[in-house]
């Protein structure tokens, strides 16, 4: 089974097409590192999930830009925008066993948290509403976390 991973894998790093200008047509195949070097990126993390399992993991490249430091599947990286489709698959699988209701008022799912009231209203934001971006509390890009700054509580 682990050599099928590694083949697997092999064949992902040694086969990825790059975009062109035309409708579903790709470059010739690149290996991971030329499109590394193509977007001036260090260093890239893996995971692939099978099944709802991690089959591997594995990081490329250097942790950091002009560092001999190798990247690994240890190696902390700021998850920006994946975590969202990441999070979404979750509370769907979780909403399709019946365990959360993309309609109920998400107050009555928090508990370290709440939503705020304004003023004397509390308003009623939903899971479906948090997903969509129309619940009224996303802002507008965020620039990540600076290596020297504390980060925040989860609060």
């Amino acid at each position: 089974m682990q050599q099928f991973v590694e083949q697997r894998i092999e064949s992902i790093i040694n086969n990825l097409l790059p975009a062109t200008a035309l409708e579903e047509k790709f470059g010739l195949p690149k290996n991971l590192y030329e499109r590394l070097a193509h977007y001036h990126t260090p260093s890239i993390s893996i995971a692939v999930i099978n099944d709802f399992e991690i089959e591997w993991a594995r990081g490329f490249g250097a942790c950091e830009a002009g560092k001999t430091c190798e990247t690994t599947s240890n190696t902390l990286f700021q998850a920006a925008s994946i975590s969202k489709p990441v999070f979404a698959l979750a509370v769907m699988h979780l909403v399709q066993e019946g365990r959360l209701n993309l309609d109920e008022d998400v107050n009555n799912y928090l508990t370290s948290w709440r939503v705020p009231a304004i003023a004397d209203w509390q308003p009623k934001i939903t899971l479906r509403q948090l997903l969509s971006h129309t619940a009224g509390l996303t802002v507008h890009g965020f620039p990540g976390y600076s290596k020297s700054a504390l980060l925040p509580t989860t609060i």
